[in-house]
C-alpha cells in the first residue's frame, strides 16, 4: 500500500508508518468498500526541569500516554539529543538538465524552520527583525540543517534546508527584503475619523468614516488571517516529506485569530469571521508533520502603557475616557493575538518567547529547546470516531520536581477512505491527509513557494531542436491576459515515477484505480502565468497487472513554450488526483540542455533517490 511504501523509502510521513489496512464488507453491490487505516502515532516529547534544562536518560517506562483518557502501550521509544552524531546525506549527482524535487537530509537528524512574517509584522519591526536574525546567522550551529521562508501574500521559500551558514547569511542579507502589502503601519499619524471628529459639525460624518475604517481593518484582519493559516497548510506539507522532528521558529507582529468582535463595527459579525474548526486543523497538519511552533514576538520586548487620563474640553470628540477605552480595547486585542501565539507553540509542542528584544538569542534558544526530546510512537488501542480531534496526555511516572512537558496535544482522526477511487476525491473530510483543497494545488504550483515532495520524481528539460516559433507548441494553453511580444522557445519535458508513488485504492471490483496529472506552468521574473500544459492518466490495473508495474516508470513527455528572449521559469508537478498529494520541481527555463547537447528523445534514469 502507497502509505507503508512511500514510509519504508523515505520514512517521511509522521502518521504513516507501519500502516496496517483492513477492508470492510458492502451490504449492497456495487457500491465501494471502505478502507479503515490504523497509523502508528509518534508524538516527540521535550522534558525540561525547573531552571529550563533538559533531563536527559529517562526510559520508556518513565511516561505515562493516554488517548482520549486511554492508556496507550509504546510500541517503539528513542531518546534524541544534539550531542549525538548526525549521518551527513549524501549529496545528488545529477547529469546536466536533470532535477529532482528530492532534498537530501539527515534520516536521523532534527531540522529547523526560519519563518519570517512580514504579513502580521508592521514594517519597522521588520527592519529590526533582519538586523536580528544577520546576528543569529553569523553564529549559526553548522551541525544545523536550517530553512528560511518568508510570508506575505503567499508562503516563500528563500532557502531550502542548509547547514551553511555563509549561505544562511547570504539570503538574510540580500533576499529578505520584501514586504507584504497587506499589512499597514497604523502609527503614521491619526486616522481620518479623528482628524475630521476635531471639526465642528462633522460628527456625523466622523461617525460614517470611523464605521468605514473599522470595516476595512476587519475585513483586513481576516484575510490575514486566511493567508497565515493558508500558508502554516503549505509549511505542513512541505515538511511532512521530510523525517523527523522539524523545529519553527514564527517571528511575527502578531496572529489574531481569537479577536472578539470590534464593538466599533455594526453587526461586526458578518466582517469578521473566525473558524476555530479551520485553527484546528491547520494545528493537526502540523503535528502529523512532527512541526513544533515557537512563536517569537517581532515587536520585542511589550512596555506596559499604565493609565492615561488626558483631561481635554467637553466637546464630544475625544476625552479622557475615549483614551482610556482605546488602551484597554489595544490591551485586549494584543491579549488575544498573544493567547493565539501560546496555544500555537503549546498544541505543537513549542514554546512562545514573546517577551525578549534579543531575538537572535531566542531563535538560538528555540533551537536548542527542540533538540533535546524522545520520541514515543503508539498504535491506538481505541478505534476513534472518524474526523474527531483526538485528545494526546503525556506525563512522567516518577514527577520530578518542577519537570516540564512540551508535545503535541492531539490530532484529527481520518475519515475511511472509499476505495473504487476512479474519480478525484473531492470530500475534504474523507481526504486522510486533509489536502484536498483547491488552496492547496493553487499553492503546490505558485513560483517560489515550497516545492511539496510528497511525489518524488526526476525530470529532464532541455531546448527543443525546432526553432522559436510565432505561437506555443500545441497543447499549451498561453495566458490569455499576457500580451507577449517576440518568438516562442519550445522546450522538451520528461517527467518519471514510479507507478505506487500515486494512491491507487482497491475497488469493489478488486482492482486499483486512480488518477495523475502531469502538469507545467511556465512564469515570468514576477510571478505571473504565461503558459501551461497538463496531460491526465487514469489507472485501473487488477492485482496481477499492478504487482507487474508497481515500481515501473511511469513518464510524461511534454513539449512547452516560453517567450524566447525574457527570464522565466518552469514549474513541473506530478498530481495525484486521488488524494490530492503533489511533487513538484522549479526551474529556471535557462538551466535547460541545449538543443546541441540533448538527444532527440530526452531520456531520463528510472531510478529515484
Amino acid at each position: 500500500m502507497l502509505w507503508t511504501s512511500r514510509c519504508i523509502a523515505i520514512v517521511s510521513f509522521t502518521l504513516c508508518a507501519a500502516t496496517v489496512a483492513q477492508s470492510t464488507s458492502t451490504t449492497q453491490s456495487p457500491a465501494p468498500s471502505l478502507t479503515v487505516v490504523t497509523r502508528l502515532v509518534l508524538v516527540d516529547v521535550v522534558v525540561r526541569d525547573a531552571a529550563g534544562h533538559p533531563i536527559q536518560g529517562l526510559k520508556a517506562n518513565d511516561f505515562v500516554l493516554t488517548e482520549e483518557k486511554h492508556p496507550q502501550t509504546l510500541s517503539s521509544f528513542e531518546e534524541h539529543s544534539p550531542a549525538r552524531p548526525v549521518t551527513s546525506p549524501k549529496a545528488l549527482e545529477l547529469p546536466p538538465g536533470t532535477f529532482t524535487n528530492y532534498t537530501p537530509v539527515p534520516p536521523d537528524g532534527t531540522l529547523n524552520v526560519l519563518l519570517i512574517d512580514a504579513l502580521n509584522t508592521p514594517n519597522a519591526d521588520q527592519t529590526y527583525v533582519r538586523k536580528q536574525l544577520l546576528k543569529y546567522v553569523q553564529h549559526a550551529d553548522p551541525t544545523k540543517r536550517t530553512a528560511i521562508f518568508l510570508l506575505g501574500s503567499h508562503l516563500l521559500l528563500l532557502q531550502s534546508f542548509t547547514s551553511d551558514p555563509a549561505i544562511l547569511r547570504n539570503v538574510v542579507e540580500y533576499q529578505l527584503s520584501a514586504r507584504s502589502p497587506a499589512q499597514q503601519n497604523v502609527s503614521q499619524g491619526e486616522s481620518l475619523s479623528q482628524a475630521l471628529s476635531e471639526v465642528n459639525g462633522a460628527a456625523e460624518t466622523a461617525a460614517a468614516i470611523s464605521q468605514a475604517e473599522a470595516e476595512a481593518k476587519a475585513a483586513q484582519t481576516e484575510s490575514r488571517i486566511g493567508y497565515t493559516l493558508d500558508a502554516f497548510n503549505d509549511l505542513a506539507h512541505y515538511l511532512s516529506a521530510f523525517p523527523g522532528r522539524k523545529n519553527v521558529v514564527w517571528f511575527s507582529g502578531s496572529f489574531p485569530i481569537d479577536l472578539a468582535p470590534d464593538p466599533d463595527i455594526k453587526e461586526s459579525s458578518r466582517t469578521v469571521h473566525i473558524n476555530d474548526a479551520e485553527f484546528r486543523e491547520t494545528l493537526s497538519l502540523l503535528s502529523r508533520a512532527r512541526v513544533a511552533v515557537y512563536p517569537v514576538d517581532a515587536r520585542g520586548l511589550a512596555v506596559p502603557m499604565g493609565s492615561l487620563d488626558v483631561a481635554t474640553p467637553n466637546t464630544g470628540s475625544f476625552t479622557s475616557q475615549t483614551l482610556t477605552q482605546g488602551i484597554v480595547q489595544s490591551a485586549q486585542t494584543a491579549g488575544e493575538e498573544r493567547g493565539t501565539m501560546y496555544s500555537m507553540a503549546r498544541d505543537t509542542g513549542g514554546e512562545a518567547i514573546l517577551d525578549t528584544n534579543d531575538l537572535a538569542a531566542a531563535a538560538a534558544q528555540a533551537l536548542a529547546k527542540g533538540s533535546d526530546y524522545y520520541t514515543l510512537a503508539y498504535y491506538p488501542t481505541t478505534t476513534p470516531p472518524f474526523s474527531t480531534y483526538r485528545d494526546i496526555h503525556v506525563s512522567l511516572s516518577n514527577p520530578v520536581n518542577g519537570a516540564q512537558l512540551s508535545y503535541r496535544r492531539g490530532y484529527l482522526t481520518d475519515a475511511p477512505r472509499k476505495t473504487d477511487a476512479s474519480q478525484p476525491n473531492t470530500d475534504k473530510q474523507s481526504d486522510p491527509r486533509r489536502e484536498a483543497t483547491a488552496l492547496y494545488a493553487r499553492a503546490a504550483m505558485t513560483r517560489g513557494g515550497p516545492a511539496p515532495q510528497e511525489i518524488l520524481f526526476k525530470a529532464r528539460l532541455a531546448v527543443s531542436s525546432e526553432p522559436p516559433q510565432a505561437s506555443p507548441a500545441p497543447g499549451n494553453t498561453a495566458n490569455a491576459g499576457t500580451d507577449i511580444h517576440g518568438q516562442w522557445q519550445a522546450y522538451d519535458i520528461d517527467m518519471v515515477t514510479p507507478v505506487d508513488a500515486f494512491s491507487l485504492p482497491v475497488g469493489a471490483s478488486g482492482k486499483r484505480t486512480g488518477a495523475v496529472e502531469a502538469v507545467v506552468f511556465v512564469y515570468d521574473a514576477t510571478g505571473r502565468v504565461l503558459n501551461s500544459q497538463s496531460k491526465s492518466l487514469q489507472l485501473s490495473l487488477t492485482p496481477e497487472q499492478f504487482e507487474k508495474v508497481r515500481k515501473s516508470p511511469l513518464r510524461f513527455h511534454m513539449v512547452v513554450s516560453a517567450p524566447a528572449k525574457q527570464a522565466t521559469f518552469l514549474r513541473l508537478g506530478f498530481h495525484d488526483l486521488t488524494d490530492n498529494r503533489f511533487g513538484v520541481i522549479e526551474v529556471p527555463s535557462s538551466a535547460a540542455l541545449s538543443a546541441e547537447k540533448a538527444p532527440a528523445k530526452a531520456p531520463v534514469s528510472n531510478s529515484l533517490p
